[in-house]
Order: structure tokens, then C-alpha cells, then sequence
């Protein structure tokens, strides 16, 4: 019977120092064409990298390169690129590591919205609202383009509210898109009319007159910044979110347009 055989395996080699790479993108949230900012930094590598390369998947498609970004002094790299449709995006920064390193990578996501369609994947009363205006008007050719435009607007107030406060609710991007709204569409309008009839009547607009629509958008803008789970204010909160989106697009716009319109009598 043969004996058994020792044997002993010594590692000699020197372990692979581990690394890290951060990664962020802005705005998380975008339109077709807008610019992305592609940011981000590895870290734990004594020596740093020449290049990290960036790459994106969309609808599970397979992983494909955009650029092999140079790295800076610090660590840092940046990036900017433009998606051309709308869709969800996984974005990815990716270093191979060397001999002493190892691999690194990271993986953010952004979407893209489809400009025609606000907020299309959202599932709040507020986008529920909004498809549904749309799809009873998208029809009815005169209004098309106003719309159309109205939509547009929308989706630039999200976009520019992910921008500027990355965590904040989707009622802001709502409210911020409703001013875009009034004020491109609405106060022209309103600033001809309100005009016109000062000239005919001889007599200004007065702000008191605009005093049931300021205290219904109070009212509203309370249930909704409330939010109140339980209790007979619940179902109200739910109503009130569309309407405090249509009052923000009058009541702004028309109260500019009094104070416009006054200082042009005087």
C-alpha cells in the first residue's frame, strides 16, 4: 500500500489591491438630445489609471462603448453624451485594473423621456390626469400643437427640477412645468385680452378680482403639501393635485399680466 503524499502549495505572489470608482450622472431624468453630464472618480490605485471606459445598455441589448475617458491628476474623469431616444439606460464606468489592481466598475441609470408624452412611465394621479386630457384632445386638430407644446413644457419642468433638486418630489416638476405652461401659453394671451379690454372699458384689471382662483390654489396647494393618509381630506388630496396644477398655470401668468397692464396705464 503506497503511503499518502504530502504537499504543500505556497502562494508567493503579491494580492491585488482593491479599487473603487463612483459615478454619477446629470440630469437623471432627460429629453432626447439633451446633454448628460458624466461624472465620476476612482479611488485606491497608487498610480492613476490613464483611461476608464464608459459604456451604456439600453432595453438589455448588450453593453456597448461610448469612450474611453482620460482620467485626471485627482482620479476624476467627466464625460458628456446625448441620448437620441427616448428609453432607460444603464450607464457604466469601467476599469480592468492591472498587475497590482483590481478591476473596478460602476453602473448608474437614466431615462430618457419621451418629449410628446410627459412623465410617461410615472403612475401618479397627476400623469394620470395629463394622459388623460391628452388623449381626449390629441385629436382635435386645433389644439394639437398647443398640446404638443404643453407637453413639451412639462417634461422641461421635471428635467429642470431633477437638475436642481435631484430628491425632490414629482409634484415640483409638475408645478415648475405648469408655470412653463401659463407663461408661454397663457400670458400672451391673456396680456392681448386683459389689454384690449382696459382700452375699450377705460378702467385696469384689479388683482381682487383673481381672489377665487388665489384662494382655490391655496387650498389645493395645502392638501397637497399636507398630504393627509386617512380622514375625509384624503380623497380631496388625490382631486386637488390636477387642479392645483391648473390654477398654478392661470393664476401666475394673469396676475403678471394685471401688474403688466397697469404699469402700461401708468
Amino acid at each position: 500500500m503506497k503511503k499518502p503524499v504530502a504537499v504543500s502549495i505556497v502562494y508567493t505572489g503579491t494580492p491585488k489591491l482593491g479599487t473603487s470608482i463612483t459615478l454619477q450622472v446629470s440630469p437623471s431624468v432627460a429629453a432626447p438630445g439633451l446633454p448628460l453630464s458624466i461624472t465620476g472618480s476612482i479611488g485606491g490605485v497608487s498610480s492613476n489609471p490613464t483611461f476608464v471606459d464608459i459604456l451604456y445598455n439600453s432595453a438589455n441589448n448588450g453593453w456597448e462603448r461610448l469612450a474611453s475617458v482620460p482620467v485626471k491628476q485627482n482620479g476624476g474623469f467627466t464625460y458628456t453624451w446625448q441620448a437620441e431616444t427616448p428609453g432607460n439606460y444603464y450607464l457604466k464606468a469601467s476599469w480592468p485594473g492591472d498587475s497590482n489592481h483590481s478591476p473596478a466598475s460602476q453602473t448608474v441609470t437614466v431615462k430618457v423621456l419621451d418629449s410628446s408624452n410627459p412623465i410617461d412611465a410615472s403612475s401618479d394621479v397627476v400623469t394620470q390626469f395629463l394622459k388623460t386630457i391628452i388623449t381626449q384632445v390629441e385629436n382635435f386638430t386645433p389644439l394639437s400643437p398647443l398640446i404638443s407644446l404643453a407637453a413639451t413644457m412639462m417634461t422641461l419642468g421635471l428635467i429642470l427640477t431633477t437638475s436642481l433638486i435631484p430628491a425632490g418630489p414629482p409634484i415640483i416638476g409638475h408645478l415648475m412645468g405648469s408655470l412653463l405652461v401659463g407663461f408661454i401659453i397663457i400670458f400672451p394671451a391673456s396680456t392681448i385680452i386683459v389689454l384690449l379690454n382696459a382700452v375699450r372699458t377705460h378702467r385696469g384689471p384689479s388683482l381682487l378680482w383673481l381672489t377665487p382662483l388665489l384662494g382655490l390654489w391655496l387650498s389645493t396647494f395645502a392638501l397637497v403639501l399636507l398630504q393627509p393618509e386617512n380622514g375625509l381630506l384624503q380623497p380631496l388630496t388625490v382631486a386637488s393635485q390636477p387642479i392645483l396644477l391648473l390654477t398654478t398655470a392661470l393664476l401666475f401668468p394673469l396676475m403678471a399680466t394685471f401688474q403688466l397692464v397697469k404699469l402700461v396705464e401708468n
